[in-house]
């Protein structure tokens, strides 16, 4: 164990410095941003004038930890271990001119043996190099508010990874590696192509018509995992094309991924017995991305505007443009923020300390303590609007605008309440009043 912060220091070779990172439950994803010239990359331009033409930037992805499902995404799995690689050129421009597609290659169906730890940083094959703009973030001639250039968000959840590159064209991309088979990773148009259609159904209900196959069997055709890094074409967007939506940030929970897209809307797609895609009862999987309704769906008002999503181990929370705040997931020790109605406290604690006791549960007493879809949570009149929430295993932290934090869930240390003798199902202030 290292108890202490220490310095990783392959991950500051040739001067670079860490932007971003990722934690997962077993692996870790780190985004280094080095100047061109330090990596032998300079274009014709700066070569000839190099007082007035920038240097070009390069992100590079590195990873380490446990590679099962090739969630890791390396440049180059069958290589020493020991000695961390950076792109190679040819790589680097095809990821600067966003040539990437998905291969049959990419897709694994049976396993490599490429799967053992990996103990210090090795490069993944994402790396974007780019022209820095004086005004990077923004656009100022489209009047568009565009996130920075190269990799601008990553994630790592149980057994996938993510990320979100602008090119140098302003188009946002979407890649997505690791474990496939259960659809948190977007393939759907993957599944059309190689599912196809199912004539036994036809045959079997009399009728002529080719029926389409069922949710497992398109599941079934999906691939065991995906090796490297995988654009994913339906989300990826040039804003500046008709001011299209974008992906602005990502969040992945064990099997399923979320993207918040620019105009607040929350696009889903994966597995989740939990309830974690939010699309409505008993949805327990959609392997095609797919819009998450905030709010009373039968209603003309303009849809809820989101700016926060964060996924834990079996529950989502999202925070609002507005300040509200929505749960969704299950809901045992109180950790949605309310107490589901018709679900009574004393008799829920025993059913749950006898499931503990017997190491398992039935499928019907867990589905009536599932959230299907997201349900608004009332805080005290005191609490200012929300500007940040995180869902960790089995409880929440939510910060308000006014600086105070709050929690919720499961009785434990991890609340920061102190001494507390039962779960707090209510968002409630941490011990002393923490602001920040």
């Amino acid at each position: 164990f290292v108890r202490n912060p220490a310095i990783v220091t392959p991950l500051l070779e040739r001067g670079g410095k860490t932007i971003d990172c990722a934690a997962g439950v077993n692996h870790s994803l780190v985004i280094v941003q080095t100047i061109g010239d330090r990596v032998g990359l300079q274009s014709s331009s700066s070569l000839s004038d190099e007082s007035t033409s920038p240097a070009l930037t390069h992100h590079q992805v590195y990873a380490f930890g446990r590679n099962d499902y090739m969630k890791l995404g390396l440049n180059d799995p069958s290589s020493d271990p020991s000695a961390p690689s950076a792109a190679s050129p040819k790589q680097r421009s095809s990821r600067k001119n966003g040539n990437a597609s998905t291969t049959q290659s990419n897709l694994v169906d049976e396993g490599t043996g490429l799967e053992d730890d990996v103990l210090l940083p090795r490069s993944v094959r994402l790396g974007v190099t780019f022209t820095p703009c004086p005004q990077d973030g923004e656009n100022a001639n489209e009047g568009l508010n565009l996130p920075r250039r190269g990799i601008f968000a990553i994630a790592a959840s149980d057994h996938h990874s993510a990320a979100l590159v602008r090119t140098d064209a302003d188009v946002i991309e979407l890649y997505t590696w690791g474990k496939a088979s259960r659809g948190a990773l977007g393939l759907g148009s993957h599944v059309r192509e190689v599912g196809g259609r199912d004539p036994s159904r036809a045959v079997a209900n009399g009728t002529d018509k080719v029926a389409k196959p069922t949710i497992k069997k398109r599941v079934s055709a999906l691939p065991r995992a995906v090796a490297i890094p995988n654009i994913i074409q339906s989300l990826s967007k040039r804003p500046i094309d008709g001011r299209k939506p974008y992906p602005s940030s990502i969040s992945l929970g064990p099997e399923c991924t979320a993207v918040l897209m620019s105009n607040g809307r929350v696009i889903t797609f994966g597995s989740s017995s939990d309830g974690l895609l939010g699309l409505g009862k008993d949805i327990e999987t959609m392997i095609e991305p797919t819009e998450i309704t905030f709010g009373d769906s039968s209603s003309s008002t303009i849809p809820t505007s989101i700016a926060k999503i964060s996924h834990g181990s079996r529950h989502a929370i999202a925070i609002a443009k507005d300040g509200s705040a929505f749960s969704w997931g299950l809901s045992d020790h109180g950790r949605l923020g309310y107490r589901p109605q018709g679900q009574d406290l004393l008799k829920g604690v025993k059913i749950l300390k006898q499931i503990e006791k017997k190491g398992k549960e039935s499928k019907s007493d867990k589905r009536r303590r599932i959230i299907w879809s997201p349900r608004k949570i009332h805080f005290h009149e005191s609490v200012s609007g929300l500007v940040n929430a995180c869902a960790g295993f089995d409880n929440t932290v939510f910060h308000a605008e006014a600086g105070d934090v709050l929690s919720c869930g499961r009785m434990s240390g991890r609340l920061g309440q102190g001494e507390i003798m039962s779960d707090v199902h209510h968002p409630s202030p941490m011990f002393g009043g923490l602001w920040l």
